[in-house]
Parts: C-alpha cells; sequence; structure tokens
C-alpha cells in the first residue's frame, strides 16, 4: 500500500520519475521469488491499474522502455487498458518501429473494437503505404460487423476516392 500511495503522491505533483520508482516497484515486486506461490501478476487486482499509472508517468517521461515493460500489465485494466494499449503503440511509433507499431494497433483492434484510435491508425498505417487494397478489406470487415456506422462508411469513400475511384465513392459519401 505505502508504494501505490507513494507512486499517486509523486504522480499527483506531476514528479514522474519519482512515481515510476514507486510504482515499478510495486510492479516489479509481483514477480519475487519469496512471492512467486501467491502468483500475484495473475491475482494482484490492482497490478493493472498501476501498471497503467507506471505507464503514464513513463510515456510523460519520454522513458520508452519502461512504457514498453510496464504497458503489457495495464492492457487488462477494465478502465484504463485501452489507453494503455495506445501508449504502447504510440511508443512503437515514436521509436519507428512499424513492426511493432503494426501489431500494436492489430492487437488494439482486435482487444478494443470499439476505440477509434485503432482503426483510424491501421487504416492511415495501410493508407501511407499505398495498401489501398488491404484498407479497403479492413473497412469492409468491420462494415461487415457494423454497417452503419459512420466512421466505418466516411472511411470507404475516403478509401474510394483516394484510389480515384469516385463513382464508387460518392454513394458512400451521402451516406456517411
Amino acid at each position: 500500500a505505502n508504494l501505490i500511495n507513494g507512486g499517486v503522491l509523486y504522480f499527483n505533483k506531476n514528479q514522474n520519475a519519482e512515481a515510476l520508482k514507486f510504482f515499478g516497484t510495486y510492479i516489479e515486486s509481483a514477480k519475487y521469488p519469496m512471492l512467486e506461490s501467491y502468483n500475484l501478476v495473475q491475482k494482484d487486482t490492482l497490478l493493472s491499474q498501476i501498471s497503467y499509472y507506471a505507464t503514464l508517468a513513463a510515456d510523460r517521461l519520454k522513458d520508452y522502455s519502461a512504457v514498453k515493460k510496464y504497458a503489457p500489465y495495464a492492457l487488462n485494466d477494465k478502465e484504463n487498458g485501452k489507453f494503455a494499449a495506445q501508449l504502447l503503440a504510440e511508443t512503437y511509433k515514436q521509436e519507428k518501429d512499424s513492426v511493432q507499431f503494426l501489431k500494436a494497433i492489430e492487437d488494439g483492434m482486435m482487444k478494443y473494437p470499439e476505440n477509434q484510435y485503432f482503426f483510424a491508425n491501421l487504416i492511415d498505417y495501410y493508407a501511407q503505404r499505398n495498401q489501398n487494397a488491404k484498407a479497403m478489406e479492413f473497412v469492409d470487415t468491420q462494415l461487415t460487423k457494423d454497417p452503419n456506422n459512420k466512421l466505418y462508411v466516411y472511411v470507404k469513400a475516403y478509401l474510394y476516392h483516394n484510389m480515384k475511384k469516385y463513382d464508387e465513392a460518392i454513394p458512400y459519401y451521402q451516406k456517411a
């Protein structure tokens, strides 16, 4: 409890390096050999939430190795897992690691399909690489699941527009 309280105190004061030390120690302690039999990584109900705050503190510090270290523990946090996944993806983007960035946004899309960050970034990833067919395939898959989603409909129109298939784009723009 003292590690959490110390982390929260420093986090709220925007002293992120100190907060990260406290939160990091809490998370790391769950893996100590003497506590191994308690299986705290799976059973500690606070670990994912504390990991989220560690990820936030690390992101504020631009400590990308710490983001990559703690964000995976935060992904199961019911309230903030999607934000931890975004921070992890953004870390890979900042590091220009396109392989891990793509994996992070694909994983995020699978785990948090309602979160538009992952959808938009996946479409952007394909569009920047001139992979319009792959982007269109992905949009079509999403439209199958949610045919009236305005974002998906707009993106389909946008992709047709970028491919200079204007006649195909018009009905989707109108629907959007």
